[in-house]
């Protein structure tokens, strides 16, 4: 599933960006930038548009801040929670 792997990689790298900041309700300014910097030129904007969408019903700014902290630098695929938080998007990913 070479999307899937790409998807993994779009959001490792956003969830060591994750770790940086983070909101008590919802994401924050910063964590969107971040977000789709680090995921549109992985995935396209119609599947990052929707991760985030995703991710923000999913994950307060803190939660998600923290996700980023568990997070080692060197680990290859995205959190379980955070994966399953965009499944609904899959189907957006751009070849």
């Amino acid at each position: 599933m070479k999307g899937l792997r790409r998807v993994a990689a779009a959001l490792g790298a956003l969830v060591l960006l994750a770790g940086a900041c983070g909101g008590g309700d919802g994401l924050t300014d910063q964590q969107r930038t971040d977000f789709l910097e680090g995921c549109l030129p992985a995935a396209g904007e119609a599947f990052c548009e929707c991760a985030l969408e995703q991710v923000e019903e999913a994950f307060t700014g803190s939660e998600f801040a923290d996700i980023g902290a568990r997070f080692p630098d060197d680990q290859g695929a995205a959190p379980a929670e955070l994966e399953a938080a965009v499944v609904p998007c899959l189907p957006l990913l751009e070849d």
